[in-house]
């Protein structure tokens, strides 16, 4: 499950989805200097996905 951001939505709306899809999944982020690796276990599946966003 991952929410793809298109131009059309607006910042309220991607915060909102966020923020819901956070509270679905139990997030761990570990900040290192040139990435941040985001660790996130959902309840209702057993899937864990990992998702690197590089500092910008």
């Amino acid at each position: 499950m991952q929410f793809v951001e298109t131009k059309k939505r607006t910042k309220q709306t991607a915060l909102a989805k966020r923020t819901a899809f956070r509270r679905k999944c139990k997030v761990l982020t570990f900040k290192t200097k040139s990435s941040i690796i985001s660790l996130s276990k959902f309840r209702n599946h057993r899937s864990i996905v990992f998702s690197i966003k590089a500092n910008s």
